[in-house]
Formats: structure tokens, sequence, C-alpha cells
């Protein structure tokens, strides 16, 4: 019986991706940097626009007193949001150069970009913000569906409405995957046991290491063989050991 154990598939892959060109990464850079400018230059504050405007209205009455009596929670909210969002997109780059794809940083990007949505969302209910927020024109397209303005700060605290619920249910999840059996409904973990499984039986899962035994075995045991069997290959994250 031969042994091989080769090196990670993703140092592989990331070896080879290494070479290619970043050119098309420059331009989609360079891309978000025109449109973020662009969103800039014509960011507004206050009812600029006639359609939500009120001529009869001199000034910013408010319903209600500040919080403490303290003027200042605007900027507070919205200097808060700028320097999270860098935060959060510095560790987003600098986490997928390690782990590619990973689920949790695909996550992080999906609940970001989800908030698009935010005007539909504000329509429905007819939710209002402050117009004294840094907001985006209030007649562009799509942002027009918003009854008053759409801020820049909803971009900060949709993010944390979707990430912060996803990252307690998958602690909880990973909890109940390390006292599950191996034939139970929830998948076992990987992390203090040895799991044995079917070719079939890995499509989705992910481990630190993975032993194959018998590949040859696994390619001619169906017609879809060879598909499988590169899905048991590229289960591992760190090491993979071949038994021939």
């Amino acid at each position: 019986m031969a042994t091989t154990q080769t090196r990670a598939p993703a140092e592989r892959l990331g070896s080879e991706s290494s070479r290619l060109p970043n050119t098309a990464a420059i331009v989609v850079l360079a891309l978000v940097a025109a449109a973020i400018a662009a969103v800039a230059y014509n960011a507004r504050t206050g009812a600029v626009s006639p359609r939500i405007a009120n001529p009869e209205v001199t000034g910013v009455p408010r319903p209600v007193e500040f919080l403490f009596g303290w003027t200042g929670w605007l900027v507070l909210h919205q200097v808060g949001t700028v320097v999270m969002m860098l935060a959060l997109v510095a560790v987003f780059v600098w986490a997928w150069r390690r782990h590619p794809a990973h689920p949790y940083l695909l996550m992080v990007a999906a609940s970001t970009a989800i908030v698009w949505q935010d005007p539909i969302m504000n329509w429905a209910p007819y939710a209002v913000y402050n117009p004294q927020l840094w907001h985006f024109p209030e007649d562009w397209p799509l942002v027009r569906l918003s009854p008053t303005i759409e801020p820049f700060i909803v971009i900060g605290y949709s993010t944390f409405y979707f990430i912060g619920p996803f990252f307690v249910g998958s602690w909880i999840l990973r909890r109940l995957q390390a006292r599950a059996s191996v034939d139970s409904s929830v998948p076992p973990s990987g992390e203090d046991r040895i799991v044995v499984l079917t070719g079939v039986d890995t499509k989705g899962l992910e481990f630190d290491g993975i032993v194959v035994v018998r590949p040859d075995e696994i390619e001619a045991e169906s017609a879809t063989g060879r598909a499988t069997l590169y899905v048991v290959l590229t289960r591992a994250t760190q090491l993979l050991t071949i038994l021939r």
C-alpha cells in the first residue's frame, strides 16, 4: 500500500493563483473607488429635494429632545459608521487572502451588500430618517423609494443586523455539532473526532485533515465517480493524505 501526502488544496490553489495577473482586481478596485467618489460627491444633508421638502416649515423641528440633551449623536453615529466600515473592509481583505471564499467571509459580504434593499424596506412600513443625516440624493433611482432619505449610516447597522445573529447561530451550531453522534441529523464538526464518510457524504463539508482511502475505487464506483472524487479531494483545508 502506497501513501501519498500532499499539501493543502488551498495552498496549491493559492500558489497557482498568485502567478495570475491581478489586472482584474485593479480594475474592480478602481471601479469601486470611482463609485464611492461619485456617491460622496453627490451626497447631501438636509431635505434638499422638493419631493421631501416642506416649504411651510422653517428650520428642523424635533418631536423629542436629544438623548441626555447632547446634540452630537448624529456626528458620532456617522463617524462611527465610517470607522467601522473601514475596519470591516480591512479585516475582510486580510482574512480573504488567508481563507479565500470562507463561508464566514461570504456571509459578511452578503449581509453588507443586502443594504441595497433598504429603500424597499423603508417604503413598505413608511420608515423615515432624519434628513440631517448624510444621505444619497433623494431623487436617485431606487433611493427615491424611501419616504424621506436613504442615509449612509444604514450600511453600518444593516451589516450587524445580519452578522450578529449569524455568528451567534454559528457558535451555537458548533456546540451542537461537538455533542452530536456521527449518524445524527447535525453534521459532526470534526474538531475532536475521526469521522468516516462515503465520498458522497463529504459534499458541502470541510475538515482540517482528510484521509482518502482507495481513490481509484471512488472514481470507478459510478458514472459520476470522478466528480465525487474531486469533491472528496477538495474537502481538506490543511492536510490531505491518500492511501492507495
